[in-house]
């Protein structure tokens, strides 16, 4: 599905669009910084069993989720909270 507003739409799809559009175009991301993102780790494993214990080896990953959200991680990140960005702003 694309988030750029066809050329033709009826009246009512382009009301939709006009009243929605903005949130096709963004998504909830939780946003945090390394070291929460650890300890955020720590607390929730990644599913699957596939658990790696020395956390030196411990990196976020493009697909990292926390409670079905993407994670973002950057040094100015702070405690997790959630941030409305673009898809292209979240590396989606």
């Amino acid at each position: 599905m694309t988030t750029d507003q066809p050329a033709t739409m009826s009246p009512l799809l382009r009301k939709l669009w006009e009243a929605h559009g903005d949130a096709l175009r963004r998504q909830k991301v939780w946003v945090m910084d390394l070291d929460w993102w650890m300890r955020v780790r720590r607390e929730f494993p990644p599913p699957g069993g596939d658990h790696e214990p020395d956390e030196s080896k411990w990196k976020p990953e493009p697909g990292d989720t926390l409670m079905g959200r993407p994670v973002m991680v950057r040094d100015d990140g702070g405690e997790p909270h959630v941030e409305w960005l673009t898809r292209e702003e979240a590396g989606l």
